[in-house]
């Protein structure tokens, strides 16, 4: 990681209040991100994020915005 997670939390709430529970994201573990596999999302491709006991969060990859 390029910051610790007491750095990033300490930058975090510089800002704002931070409250017991929220979740924060701070990125991908080394071989976990689709560029560094070459895999790509596509139109219609779902992604989901799932919690036990919390729930899920899913999106669907559409096509850009006309322009």
């Amino acid at each position: 990681m390029q910051h610790s997670v007491a750095d990033v939390l300490v930058h975090v709430s510089n800002g704002e209040r931070v409250h017991p529970g929220e979740v924060f994201g701070l990125g991908t573990m080394p071989g976990g991100c689709g560029m560094e596999n070459d895999h790509w999302l596509s139109r219609g491709d779902v992604i989901e994020m799932r919690i036990e006991r919390i729930g899920s969060l899913t999106n669907t990859i559409a096509s850009p915005p006309a322009g």
